[in-house]
């Protein structure tokens, strides 16, 4: 299986390497020819080679997923699911919570569900567009590359508190932040400062109401916040009343089926299973601290 897999690959590449250097061949032969269809002809072969490469090369990303990728899954979830290529993701909930940026072209990989009580759910995403320069000439711009995750947990909350952990650069005496979503959104559009200068410092709040982020961010999530950020670099989180949503600067952070031939192995998952169980362990340690605030409020 896995050795049929490999040459999958290795015949999808060879076809889109052929499917580059093809038009340039037969460009140059019919201009020595003068035979200036053949130019044509050449870009439309180049066309079909390199969708057909690319059709071969995703019909074995996806058979190594279902026969390695989800089995390894099921060991971690029991009931979990598993997609390569996902075609089906509404991802107007993601965008609405500040976790991506839509854009004209969006490719969805790698989506775990984990079909259990905390509906986990991981899937990386790629949003970009082409755009061209005063000179005619076309790029490729990324609007968002990343991983998103879904937790569900309690915290208690009545409203959505955002937390964007972004880098941060100085150019002379100008702070600019580097973040990699949106700021303010209407779903969150108080932005909240702690009155901690290492975390203000390092860290957006945004929040659906100004109480609601004080509460929310005391000493001992601040804390926590800290912690996962030291741990993961650059993230955004989306907290409501039952879900965690979080946003990493960096596609395929957890399970995903490796991008080159050299890296596919028989069981290349013990890395990927303990990132994601020390994911869970960090997001239930955020939501414990997040609910005892709540909790605090309430009797408060």
């Amino acid at each position: 299986m896995l050795g049929a897999i490999k040459g999958k690959l290795a015949f999808a590449k060879f076809i889109r390497i052929i499917g580059v250097i093809e038009p340039f061949a037969v460009g140059v032969y019919a201009l020595i020819s003068h035979e200036f269809f053949l130019i044509i002809l050449g870009i439309a072969v180049s066309i079909f080679l390199l969708l057909w490469g690319l059709h071969i090369r995703n019909s074995a990303m996806n058979q190594y997923g279902k026969a390695y990728v989800l089995p390894m899954a099921r060991q971690m979830f029991p009931g979990a699911e598993f997609t390569y290529i996902e075609k089906h993701l509404d991802l107007d909930r993601f965008h609405n919570l500040g976790l991506i940026t839509r854009d004209k072209y969006e490719k969805v990989t790698n989506h775990l569900v984990s079909n259990d009580e905390h509906e986990l759910e991981n899937f990386s995403l790629l949003c970009e567009h082409t755009e061209s320069d005063s000179d005619g000439d076309s790029r490729t711009v990324t609007t968002y590359s990343g991983t998103v995750v879904i937790y569900k947990t309690p915290t208690g909350i009545q409203g959505v508190v955002r937390v964007i952990a972004s880098g941060q650069f100085k150019l002379l005496f100008i702070k600019k932040e580097t973040t990699f979503v949106r700021g303010k959104s209407p779903i969150a559009p108080w932005k909240i400062e702690t009155g901690s200068v290492a975390f203000d410092d390092n860290f957006e709040v945004y929040a659906s109401d100004q109480h609601l982020g004080y509460y929310v961010l005391n000493a001992y999530v601040i804390e926590k916040l800290q912690a996962f950020r030291a741990k993961y670099g650059t993230f955004a989180l989306t907290i409501t009343s039952d879900y965690l949503y979080v946003s990493f600067n960096h596609i395929d952070k957890f399970i995903s089926v490796p991008e080159t031939i050299s890296s596919i192995g028989e069981n290349p998952f013990e890395d990927a299973k303990r990132d994601l169980n020390e994911l869970i362990e960090s997001l239930n340690d955020i939501s414990f601290a997040i609910s005892k605030s709540t909790q605090r409020e309430k009797i408060i």
